[in-house]
């Protein structure tokens, strides 16, 4: 089956012919319009005032993915998207209220999402599963749900600190190891021993750190 084409590479048929880049950085729309039928590229770097990312509507793969103080909603655009090879990281976008567009994205090394103020899930990374090195979730006020991330089996290590409305990390429901341990602290909004009930099926090499304390929990 082809893979899908977003609603923007339609009207503006991709290269027959691979379009790639290096390592690239924009932080001007002007910028990113120049990129307009780009379908791969090592190192993609996004910063500023970008609202529009239907330059990259055509864009297949990526090693690593930076969206960063950006007056994005969402990540629609990138729909044509497949592969992250190496890093993911969405940061500091204080409009984005979803990953929404990432749904082809099956394999990511390491996901780092944090201070986006408005983000309330990560169900745009629905597809990727297995192992993963990395996962930072940090200083998102508005992030409900992280079940999104529900198909990661192992991981190097996994951060989720001070996202102030999440409701429960029992969603990394298919999670089994971590090698250095799960770090979960500072969540204002997770129910007492919601943590450890993630922690006691999860092993590792190291201790867990967590925010519920220990004789609290049965």
């Amino acid at each position: 089956m082809p893979a899908a084409t977003s609603p923007a590479c339609a009207e503006n048929p991709c290269p027959a012919a691979p379009a790639t880049e290096r390592s690239l950085a924009v932080d001007t729309q002007e910028e990113l319009d120049a990129l307009a039928g780009l379908t791969s590229a090592e190192d993609i770097y996004i910063f500023g005032p970008v609202t529009d990312l239907s330059p990259l509507s055509c864009l297949d793969s990526v090693d690593f993915l930076t969206i960063r103080k950006t007056k994005l909603t969402d990540l629609t655009q990138l729909a044509s998207l497949r592969r992250i090879e190496q890093r993911l990281s969405v940061s500091l976008n204080d409009e984005l209220i979803s990953l929404d567009g990432l749904e082809q994205v099956s394999s990511i090394r390491t996901v780092v999402i944090g201070d986006n103020a408005a983000l309330q899930n990560l169900d745009g990374l629905g597809s990727v599963k297995g192992a993963v090195n990395d996962i930072g979730i940090t200083l998102n006020p508005s992030l409900r749900d992280i079940s999104g991330l529900g198909g990661v089996t192992s991981a190097i290590r996994v951060n989720i600190l001070s996202n102030a409305a999440l409701e429960s990390v029992q969603t990394l429901a298919a999670l089994e190891h971590v090698d250095l341990g799960l770090e979960i602290l500072n969540n204002a909004s997770l129910p007492l021993c919601d943590d450890r009930a993630l922690a006691a099926r999860v092993t590792s090499n190291f201790a867990h750190r967590l925010q519920s304390p220990e004789e609290s929990c049965p």
